[in-house]
């Protein structure tokens, strides 16, 4: 009888779209498959752990990175890894509970939202001169990297987690962009203003691969993942047309992507909300090799569809469970249902991570997110001939 699988190697052979013991489980390695703060309270509360800090991956989305006693309630095989905010940088909430980032964006809270909005962009409106001479935080500032190399050394020694690694900002920029301009702004741009955009878009890859170069430069022999991120779906369709992403962002995207290849063998994780069927084919020859959240209630984003048309090609990181209507007003049995279903279509040959649509929301019990996990640990089962 063969010995059961690190989550290390289950989560690589996956990867590699082998069939391994079981299908590998992510929550929390990325500030896009996580839990909001309250969530993961009454998570603990249903398992009756005692957790007294909460570290967040993103402030803004109050989504949290996830307890190593959690992770073990829920057999959780990943675990991320970023850098810190600089020194130089010290957060200030308001009396209007707001705060202003290091780039100089403004987020405000307002009273019974869940997390921190947009309310003021830096770049608004800023012309060319403006835009080059605007200051942006310094990336590889020693304070950043500080401890890091040891860190995630440390991870890789002493767990058998897989390590993703989580750049700043996810590598946006298409994202970035909007927020450093507003979406109002940067979509008149993407219209009518191609020689800002490019501006800013060379800009913003230079800062990332500034970052890249030196955080894979210290860890890039440990990771087994790089988790970028830009939104080209909406529910519908794509968020522009194809033909104008082409022109605009996929140079920029195919450059960093390069880049990252260049130095690390990781595959390319990429979180792209949304029904994004007509950019796959771009996706691939950008060189990206996971997919993420895999979102089934979009147009075109059913999961027997996906795995059968690109599930050679990609792999697919979430999917989990219908999130916009089974996960918080479904029963637990319909939950255990969905978990079925997604499984039995992405679980064949491979090239699948469990994990759910985006972060979990408040709203959503710590009994339905423990189900969740444990029926896709049960039916989530290879026979052993790996």
């Amino acid at each position: 009888m063969k010995a059961q699988l690190s989550s290390r190697e289950r989560v690589n052979r996956s990867l590699n779209h082998e069939e391994t013991d079981r299908i590998p489980l992510d929550l929390g390695s990325t500030p896009f498959t996580t839990l909001h703060l309250e969530v993961a309270k009454d998570l603990n509360r249903y398992f009756g752990l005692t957790q007294e800090k909460y570290e967040f991956v993103s402030f803004s989305a109050q989504a949290v990175k996830i307890s190593p006693a959690l992770k073990e309630k829920l057999n959780i095989d990943t675990c991320g890894v970023t850098t810190r905010l600089p020194d130089s940088y010290k957060m200030v909430i308001d009396e209007t509970n707001s705060y202003v980032d290091e780039w100089g964006i403004q987020y405000r809270r307002v009273p019974h939202s869940f997390q921190y909005d947009f309310v003021k962009n830096p770049l608004e409106e800023a012309d060319l001169e403006e835009l080059e001479n605007f200051e942006f935080p310094d990336p590889v500032d020693d304070t950043r990297f500080a401890g890091f190399r040891e860190q995630v050394k440390q991870l890789y020694d002493e767990t058998d987690k897989a390590i993703v690694l989580n750049p700043p900002y996810g590598c946006q920029i298409m994202a970035v962009e909007a927020w450093l301009t507003g979406f109002e702004r940067h979509y008149c741009d993407i219209a009518t203003d191609h020689e800002f955009l490019h501006a800013l878009s060379k800009r913003l890859l230079d800062w990332y691969e500034k970052w890249l170069d030196r955080a894979l430069d210290e860890v890039g022999e440990y990771i087994s993942v790089v988790a970028c991120a830009d939104d080209l779906g909406i529910q519908s369709g794509p968020m522009i047309r194809p033909e104008t992403y082409r022109e605009l962002f996929q140079p920029y995207h195919k450059q960093l992507y390069n880049y990252i290849k260049e130095r690390t063998d990781a595959k390319i994780f990429l979180h792209s909300c949304g029904s994004v069927v007509q950019f796959m084919d771009d996706m691939i020859e950008n060189g990206v090799e996971i997919l993420n959240p895999v979102q089934v209630t979009a147009k075109d984003m059913d999961t027997q569809y996906l795995k059968k048309n690109w599930g050679d090609r990609l792999t697919f990181w979430g999917g989990g469970c219908n999130a916009q209507k089974i996960l918080p007003f479904g029963t637990v049995e319909e939950v255990k249902e969905e978990v079925h279903r997604r499984v039995r279509d992405l679980k064949p040959q491979g090239g699948f991570v469990f994990a759910p649509i985006h972060n979990v929301l408040p709203g959503i019990s710590g009994e339905k997110v423990a189900a969740m996990y444990q029926t896709a640990w049960e039916c989530g089962q290879y026979k052993p001939s790996y």
